[in-house]
């Protein structure tokens, strides 16, 4: 009996290398070898759990529990992984978190509006 670690890495690795086939297949491979996949799958975790162990630094270095945009920026420069220009471009409109609307707040008893917030 798998525990539950081990189910859910076994699932993320079902996942990666679903992901590797599609990419294969999208890139007009006719066939991908068994010991292949394995190891782009490997590479590929090993390049993940590096940039969210390098995203957690940053995040922690900033005193802060939740990471930023700019933490896994910084994650990907620290490790020397390029970004291909479009997801740069996506990631430098997403910079800050969303203010939160708090226009009003409400009664949870009697739905009655209480208190205005601007």
């Amino acid at each position: 009996m798998l525990s539950d670690a081990q189910s859910s890495t076994e699932f993320i690795r079902c996942a990666v290398k679903r992901a590797i086939v599609k990419m294969a297949i999208k890139s007009e491979y006719d066939h991908v070898e068994s010991v292949a996949l394995d190891s782009l799958a490997d590479i590929f975790l090993d390049i993940m759990s590096n940039i969210g162990f390098k995203t957690k630094e940053f995040c922690e270095l900033g005193s802060r529990t939740l990471a930023t945009v700019n933490d896994i920026t910084s994650a990907t420069v620290e490790l020397d992984i390029d970004l291909p220009e479009s997801l740069k471009d996506v990631l430098g409109k997403n910079t800050e978190y969303p203010p939160h609307k708090k226009d009003r707040i409400v009664c949870i008893c009697c739905k009655r509006k209480v208190l205005n917030v601007k």
